[in-house]
Protein backbone atom coordinates (compact mmCIF):
# COMPACT_ATOMS: atom_id res chain seq x y z
CA UNK A 1 0.00 0.00 0.00
CA UNK A 2 2.84 2.37 0.83
CA UNK A 3 4.55 1.55 -2.47
CA UNK A 4 1.34 2.29 -4.38
CA UNK A 5 1.18 5.66 -2.65
CA UNK A 6 4.76 6.43 -3.67
CA UNK A 7 3.99 5.43 -7.26
CA UNK A 8 0.93 7.70 -7.33
CA UNK A 9 2.88 10.59 -5.82
CA UNK A 10 5.70 10.18 -8.35
CA UNK A 11 3.19 9.92 -11.21
CA UNK A 12 1.63 13.23 -10.12
CA UNK A 13 4.91 15.08 -10.70
CA UNK A 14 5.02 16.76 -14.10
CA UNK A 15 7.92 15.63 -16.28
CA UNK A 16 9.13 19.22 -16.52
CA UNK A 17 9.33 19.34 -12.70
CA UNK A 18 11.25 16.11 -12.13
CA UNK A 19 14.66 17.70 -11.63
CA UNK A 20 13.28 20.30 -9.23
CA UNK A 21 11.43 17.67 -7.17
CA UNK A 22 14.46 15.36 -7.17
CA UNK A 23 16.52 18.19 -5.70
CA UNK A 24 14.16 18.19 -2.72
CA UNK A 25 14.04 14.42 -2.18
CA UNK A 26 17.11 14.36 0.08
CA UNK A 27 15.17 16.38 2.65
CA UNK A 28 12.49 13.71 3.02
CA UNK A 29 12.24 11.19 5.84
CA UNK A 30 12.21 8.33 6.49
CA UNK A 31 15.12 7.18 4.36
CA UNK A 32 13.10 4.29 2.90
CA UNK A 33 10.51 6.75 1.57
CA UNK A 34 13.25 9.04 0.25
CA UNK A 35 14.92 6.22 -1.66
CA UNK A 36 11.71 4.75 -3.06
CA UNK A 37 10.38 8.13 -4.16
CA UNK A 38 13.68 9.13 -5.77
CA UNK A 39 13.87 5.85 -7.66
CA UNK A 40 10.27 6.16 -8.90
CA UNK A 41 11.03 9.65 -10.18
CA UNK A 42 14.27 8.51 -11.80
CA UNK A 43 12.55 5.62 -13.54
CA UNK A 44 10.06 8.08 -15.05
CA UNK A 45 12.84 10.48 -16.02
CA UNK A 46 14.75 7.60 -17.61
CA UNK A 47 11.85 7.15 -20.03
CA UNK A 48 12.05 10.71 -21.34
CA UNK A 49 15.60 11.97 -20.75
CA UNK A 50 17.82 8.99 -19.91
CA UNK A 51 21.16 10.76 -20.27
CA UNK A 52 20.16 13.58 -17.90
CA UNK A 53 18.59 11.10 -15.49
CA UNK A 54 21.75 8.97 -15.49
CA UNK A 55 23.92 12.01 -14.86
CA UNK A 56 21.76 12.83 -11.84
CA UNK A 57 21.70 9.21 -10.62
CA UNK A 58 25.48 8.95 -10.80
CA UNK A 59 25.75 11.89 -8.39
CA UNK A 60 23.48 10.36 -5.73
CA UNK A 61 25.40 9.98 -2.48
CA UNK A 62 26.10 6.57 -1.01
CA UNK A 63 27.18 3.64 -3.15
CA UNK A 64 24.03 1.58 -2.60
CA UNK A 65 21.72 4.55 -3.20
CA UNK A 66 23.67 5.46 -6.35
CA UNK A 67 23.46 1.90 -7.64
CA UNK A 68 19.71 1.78 -7.02
CA UNK A 69 19.29 5.17 -8.71
CA UNK A 70 21.18 4.12 -11.85
CA UNK A 71 19.21 0.88 -12.06
CA UNK A 72 15.96 2.83 -11.67
CA UNK A 73 16.90 5.01 -14.65
CA UNK A 74 17.77 1.93 -16.70
CA UNK A 75 14.43 0.35 -15.74
CA UNK A 76 12.62 3.26 -17.32
CA UNK A 77 14.97 3.65 -20.27
CA UNK A 78 14.80 0.00 -21.36
CA UNK A 79 11.00 0.27 -21.55
CA UNK A 80 11.19 2.94 -24.25
CA UNK A 81 14.56 2.32 -25.93
CA UNK A 82 16.00 -1.12 -25.31
CA UNK A 83 18.73 -0.73 -27.94
CA UNK A 84 20.24 2.44 -26.47
CA UNK A 85 19.94 1.27 -22.87
CA UNK A 86 21.66 -2.01 -23.77
CA UNK A 87 24.42 -0.11 -25.58
CA UNK A 88 24.99 2.04 -22.50
CA UNK A 89 25.04 -1.08 -20.33
CA UNK A 90 27.72 -2.69 -22.53
CA UNK A 91 30.15 0.16 -21.86
CA UNK A 92 29.84 -0.09 -18.07
CA UNK A 93 32.89 -1.39 -16.21
CA UNK A 94 32.55 -4.79 -14.49
CA UNK A 95 31.26 -4.69 -10.95
CA UNK A 96 28.13 -4.89 -8.80
CA UNK A 97 26.39 -2.02 -10.57
CA UNK A 98 26.84 -3.62 -13.97
CA UNK A 99 25.63 -6.96 -12.58
CA UNK A 100 22.42 -5.47 -11.22
CA UNK A 101 21.91 -3.32 -14.31
CA UNK A 102 22.41 -6.36 -16.56
CA UNK A 103 19.76 -8.28 -14.65
CA UNK A 104 17.33 -5.37 -14.88
CA UNK A 105 17.84 -4.69 -18.59
CA UNK A 106 17.85 -8.33 -19.69
CA UNK A 107 14.71 -9.11 -17.67
CA UNK A 108 12.82 -6.22 -19.28
CA UNK A 109 14.25 -6.93 -22.73
CA UNK A 110 13.43 -10.65 -22.50
CA UNK A 111 9.71 -9.89 -22.33
CA UNK A 112 9.66 -8.46 -25.87
CA UNK A 113 12.99 -9.40 -27.43
CA UNK A 114 14.45 -12.57 -25.91
CA UNK A 115 17.00 -12.98 -28.71
CA UNK A 116 18.30 -9.46 -28.04
CA UNK A 117 18.40 -10.12 -24.30
CA UNK A 118 20.32 -13.34 -24.84
CA UNK A 119 22.77 -11.62 -27.20
CA UNK A 120 23.40 -8.97 -24.56
CA UNK A 121 24.13 -11.61 -21.93
CA UNK A 122 26.30 -13.70 -24.27
CA UNK A 123 28.39 -10.66 -25.14
CA UNK A 124 28.97 -9.68 -21.52
CA UNK A 125 31.87 -12.07 -20.96
CA UNK A 126 30.45 -13.67 -17.82
CA UNK A 127 31.65 -16.87 -16.21
CA UNK A 128 29.55 -19.94 -16.97
CA UNK A 129 27.87 -19.74 -13.56
CA UNK A 130 27.03 -16.03 -13.83
CA UNK A 131 25.91 -16.42 -17.45
CA UNK A 132 23.63 -19.27 -16.47
CA UNK A 133 21.97 -17.21 -13.74
CA UNK A 134 21.06 -14.32 -16.03
CA UNK A 135 20.29 -16.57 -19.01
CA UNK A 136 17.77 -18.48 -16.90
CA UNK A 137 15.86 -15.25 -16.40
CA UNK A 138 15.83 -14.66 -20.15
CA UNK A 139 14.79 -18.21 -21.01
CA UNK A 140 12.08 -18.28 -18.35
CA UNK A 141 10.47 -15.19 -19.88
CA UNK A 142 11.00 -16.56 -23.39
CA UNK A 143 9.49 -19.94 -22.50
CA UNK A 144 6.42 -18.20 -21.15
CA UNK A 145 5.72 -16.82 -24.63
CA UNK A 146 7.28 -19.41 -26.94
CA UNK A 147 8.52 -22.56 -25.17
CA UNK A 148 9.51 -24.46 -28.33
CA UNK A 149 11.74 -21.71 -29.66
CA UNK A 150 13.20 -21.09 -26.21
CA UNK A 151 14.08 -24.77 -25.79
CA UNK A 152 15.53 -25.00 -29.31
CA UNK A 153 17.70 -21.92 -28.75
CA UNK A 154 18.90 -23.24 -25.39
CA UNK A 155 20.00 -26.46 -27.05
CA UNK A 156 21.92 -24.53 -29.71
CA UNK A 157 23.99 -22.63 -27.18
CA UNK A 158 27.75 -22.89 -27.36
CA UNK A 159 28.27 -25.50 -24.67
CA UNK A 160 26.14 -28.38 -23.43
CA UNK A 161 26.90 -27.27 -19.89
CA UNK A 162 25.22 -23.89 -20.48
CA UNK A 163 22.29 -25.43 -22.37
CA UNK A 164 21.58 -28.00 -19.66
CA UNK A 165 21.67 -25.36 -16.94
CA UNK A 166 19.41 -23.05 -18.89
CA UNK A 167 16.97 -25.84 -19.73
CA UNK A 168 16.70 -26.69 -16.05
CA UNK A 169 15.46 -23.12 -15.55
CA UNK A 170 12.66 -23.60 -18.11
Amino acid sequence: QRFEGIEKLAAAVQTSDLLEVLALVDKLTPMEFQTSFRNELLERWGKVEPEAALAFAQRVTGAQNRQQAVVAVLSGWVQVDAVSSAAWLRQMPPGPLREEAMQTVTSALAEHNPEGALALVEGAGYSVERFRGIAETVFTAWAGNDPKTAAARALCMATKRNAIGVLLGI
